[in-house]
């Protein structure tokens, strides 16, 4: 497959639901009113992406239920997919910087060597292996895409944050979650805050008036840069970047998309509306190197919500050591504050005391066991809203324009995704000047 372009694909999808499709889902669903593999217990998962993410996503499904199976794995790349399996099956860490805590019971990992899958049309021959669940934890650029095929397929998804990298990539995943919604696919997301009880309680609280109107609020991401892969000189331009994914803005949206997203989520929990504007800056002052792709180290941007309450995000990567992180939010009330992860100051002081839980685990808990019970779940437009307020965020800061949602959500025709996907030749376009970029 040369040629796995979104606008070419979305030409040729069907949002209606197959006959073929709509036997299987029947013929898999089980006593419990689950659909599983062949009406049985278990439930066949395939990763698809098997960084560090993908990899712990497997090991946390999997402990999340034992009728979990790992039955199949795809990688654009041979190698990490087969570095993955082995970190699976034998829990040994080669040192990637991910703490892999054990590997996958024996009776849970049922990967065998024909549904290893990789290069570009190693994700068609995945769905097609006969798994119920699909980890999606590719590059967000791949995702509209992937989503779409998979809900074709009729696989139950767990979408990893952020789904899409550009507006139209946002309206992509979006038809294909009301797709979802109409043939009862589950879909959870990555934003695993929504999960953890300690956030649940506080934000409630918010909402039932605790610290009384919401005046507006503040969010960060202030981290230290992440990995990098290197350079290799048989790679070609294609290859260099989806193995360097995070430092292009076609395959990770910047990283005020891909890591502060779990920010503007809790802030558009707790507001319960979207925001009317961003107004955003930022810039590239560490990672000057060409290596780094596109894509800035900082942003801080205004949001205006429609009864004028302003929030103000902070997100930045600079080298470790450097600086004061600071990850969270912190809201501003009329009879206080709070520290949504568990916190009330003010007439009402709280403190969350419940139990503790980790929360990238809770959500897959929360998954397979509403997926055993029938009970549906689909957290593709909550994703989809947030994906959308950090693209918002990206679009004003690299334009220096105050952005409408209404029009990045409604007109705006940004497509970042590339033509063709092949390996080849691919140029970079050039790091965005502030006040430069123009926007589709």
């Amino acid at each position: 497959m040369t040629d796995l372009s979104r606008r070419t694909f979305l030409k040729k999808t069907s949002a209606g639901l197959t006959a073929a499709t709509a036997a299987g889902l029947a013929a898999s669903t089980s006593a419990q009113g689950a659909p599983h593999a062949g009406g049985s217990d278990k439930i066949r998962v395939g990763v698809v992406g098997t960084g560090g993410r993908g990899t712990g996503a497997c090991m946390d499904i999997a402990e999340a239920h034992p009728s979990v199976e790992i039955y199949a794995m795809y990688d654009l790349f041979h190698d990490r997919v087969m570095e993955s399996y082995k970190r699976l099956k034998t829990g040994e860490d080669r040192g990637s910087g991910v703490n892999f805590r054990r590997g996958i019971p024996k009776e849970q990992f049922n990967v065998t060597k024909d549904r290893i899958f990789s290069d570009w049309d190693g994700f068609d021959a995945l769905l097609d292996s006969g798994i119920d669940v699909i980890i999606l934890a590719t590059p967000p650029g791949f995702r509209p895409y992937h989503t779409r095929k998979a809900v074709e397929k009729g696989i139950h998804l767990f979408i990893e944050k952020p789904v899409a990298v550009d507006p139209a990539g946002v309206r992509h995943f979006m038809e294909s979650v009301e797709m979802a919604e109409k043939k009862g696919i589950y879909i959870l997301t990555g934003t695993q805050r929504r999960h953890d009880p300690s956030w649940k309680d506080t934000i409630a609280r918010i909402h039932e008036g605790a610290i009384g109107d919401i005046k507006g609020g503040s969010i960060y991401w202030m981290g230290s840069e992440l990995w990098h892969r290197g350079s290799n000189p048989r790679w070609s331009d294609m290859e260099y970047q989806c193995r360097n994914w995070y430092y292009f803005n076609w395959l990770s949206g910047d990283h005020i998309v891909e890591q502060h997203l779990h920010n503007v989520d809790v802030m558009l929990w707790v507001m319960g509306t979207l925001p009317v504007s961003a107004y955003g800056m930022g810039g590239r002052g560490n990672r000057t190197d060409p290596k780094y792709g596109n894509i800035w180290d900082h942003f801080a941007v205004e949001y205006v919500f429609p009864d004028g309450q302003r929030w103000h995000s902070m997100s930045r990567q600079i080298p470790r050591g450097q600086g004061t992180s600071r990850v969270g939010e912190f809201v501003v009330g009329t009879k206080g504050t709070s520290d949504p992860k568990g916190f009330i100051h003010g007439e009402h002081a709280w403190e969350y005391t419940g139990k503790q839980v980790r929360s990238q685990l809770q959500e897959h808990v929360n998954f397979i066991n509403d997926l055993r019970a029938g009970k549906y779940m689909n957290e593709g437009k909550q994703v989809a809203e947030a994906t959308m307020g950090c693209i918002l965020g990206r679009m004003s800061a690299y334009t220096g324009r105050q952005i409408k949602w209404d029009w990045a959500w409604n007109a705006s025709q940004l497509d970042t995704f590339p033509e063709k996907l092949a390996w080849g030749d691919h140029p970079v376009p050039d790091v965005p000047i502030a006040g430069m970029e123009t926007l589709v």
